[in-house]
């Protein structure tokens, strides 16, 4: 379903739809695509690469964790939403987060499989300046649940991390 959805929501914003006619359309799409039920969580982030501008569209998708910097203080905001996955209701909530970045921020999207357990791991990494997807792995994986509870939650682990910087 996600590849999809994904293959789906990026035609309908090359052919012209905005984006949250694209995620609206797409959902509709989902409810009524078949029988059984199909659906996926979304995650999507619209970033204005020179203003640093951005867009968080959250449905039903897990937690991300943003560190902005209010002058010279950092603070560390997790954005998360409780609205339904695309493709279980028609008419399903989006939730919508703006806030800008700039060249000192940092963010982190995750799947479910990083799941909250992990989020403290994460916030103490985005302090550190050398931020990697790779030691966010590592963090996780230094931290991995008891063979039960893997057995519970068969899911992917996928992190992304952003930083801009000024060239």
């Amino acid at each position: 379903e996600s590849s999809m959805a994904v293959n789906m929501l990026r035609r309908l914003i090359l052919s012209g739809a905005g984006l949250e006619s694209a995620i609206r359309t797409l959902n509709v799409l989902m409810t009524v695509a078949s029988p059984d039920e199909t659906f996926t969580t979304a995650d999507i982030m619209e970033i204005n690469l020179y203003s640093g501008a951005t867009r968080l569209i959250k449905m039903g998708a897990a937690p991300t964790v943003v560190m902005l910097r209010d002058e010279e203080t950092a603070y560390t905001e997790v954005y998360s939403d409780c609205s339904a996955p695309l493709g279980i209701i028609a008419s399903a909530k989006i939730t919508e987060e703006h806030f800008t970045l700039d060249s000192r921020s940092r963010l982190v999207m995750t799947t479910d499989g990083i799941g909250p357990e992990h989020m403290g791991y994460i916030t103490a990494l985005l302090e550190n300046e050398t931020l990697t997807c790779d030691k966010i792995m590592a963090a996780s994986d230094e931290n991995e649940l008891s063979s039960e509870e893997k057995m519970r939650r068969r899911d992917d682990k996928t992190v992304a991390a952003v930083r801009l910087y000024k060239i």
